[in-house]
């Protein structure tokens, strides 16, 4: 599972997605860091690891990068509007998202 992981972590420095930080922080400055951690989930099998991105996370000043978001409206549709909307037609398909 660690391998996994620094695989993961590595792609994301590759896609220059993710950059290391300095010890040193300026807590005054308006950057925030999100911290990550592992979640394993043998039974899966198309994504047993996944790497979690927790945003809600204080920082040493008491903020997370959640709590200064602005907190927009639902983007997404009713969940009964879809179930509804896919009874319509003969067909219906799905798909999942590998990673965004």
């Amino acid at each position: 599972m660690a391998t996994q992981y620094i695989d993961f972590i590595a792609e994301y420095f590759q896609f220059n997605d993710m950059e290391r930080i300095l010890d040193s922080v300026d807590l005054e400055s308006s950057e925030y860091y999100i911290p990550h951690y592992a979640d394993f989930c043998p039974e899966s099998t198309s994504t047993p690891l996944g790497v979690v991105f927790d945003a809600s996370a204080r920082y040493r000043n008491g903020v997370s990068l959640n709590s200064i978001l602005l907190n927009g409206g639902t983007v997404q549709q009713e969940l009964l509007s879809i179930i509804s909307r896919s009874r319509t037609y003969k067909y219906a398909f799905s798909a999942d998202i590998k990673k965004m």
